[in-house]
């Protein structure tokens, strides 16, 4: 009999804007049943009333007052002090090690602009380790390195960003066609295209690619 693969799915929670509640259940319901706190990640859930599995960090930004009220409730408290990592990073490779297969990243974006970019670069970094999506307001991000056809709706406003030096790639099911252009960051760009079928289909040559579309659509795709 053929074994049946079983998607591990997690949620990271790091030390940005608190995520919001309405887009924290409706994961929940799609099966992200892990939920980790990288380091400071762990006030927002308090705040939110979510114990988190785990909580990984150096434990420099969470706060004694949340620790002492949740720590009871959560399965393992893993402290990596190195510092060549980010917290978001020893989270992510602590799944990876897990074999976990999907990750949802929330709260990367706050005051630090910095540290949204540096979220980014991880979910182009282990592109080809483990599947990562990132939600951000009303934008869900997803990180693509290979062909892929996208479930969607008609109308719906996806936006792509390539971030490698050569991103090349051919679109069916976009107004705007992308016929293997040279698509990269500060080169050229795919800003507010329109889908004009029920799928989107992206063959990619070479290059990674961030996608951007509105969550609402992510969820029920």
């Amino acid at each position: 009999m053929k074994k049946i693969k079983i998607d591990k799915k997690a949620i990271i929670v790091a030390n940005g804007k608190k995520p919001s509640k309405k887009v924290f259940n409706q994961l929940l319901k799609q099966g992200y049943s892990t939920i980790v706190a990288a380091d400071g990640g762990a006030n927002s859930l308090h705040e939110m009333g979510i114990t988190p599995n785990f909580i990984i960090g150096d434990f420099d930004s969470l706060s004694s007052s949340t620790l002492k009220k949740i720590k009871p409730g959560v399965t393992e408290l893993i402290k990596i002090s190195r510092q060549s990592d980010t917290d978001v990073e020893k989270s992510i490779k602590y799944l990876i090690k897990k074999k976990f297969t999907h990750i949802m990243l929330l709260g990367v974006d706050g005051n630090r602009f910095d540290h949204l970019l540096g979220n980014l670069s991880l979910g182009l970094k282990y592109l080809d380790k483990i599947i990562i999506n990132i939600i951000v307001g009303d934008s869900a991000l997803s990180f693509l390195g290979s062909s892929e056809n996208i479930s969607t709706k008609k109308g719906e406003i996806v936006s792509v960003f390539g971030f490698s030096e050569r991103g090349n790639l051919t679109s069916d099911g976009l107004k705007y066609s992308l016929e293997v252009l040279n698509l990269t960051f500060g080169n050229q760009d795919s800003i507010s295209n329109i889908a004009t079928k029920s799928e989107i289909k992206l063959k990619i040559d070479s290059g990674k690619f961030i996608l951007v579309r509105s969550i609402k659509t992510f969820f029920h795709k």
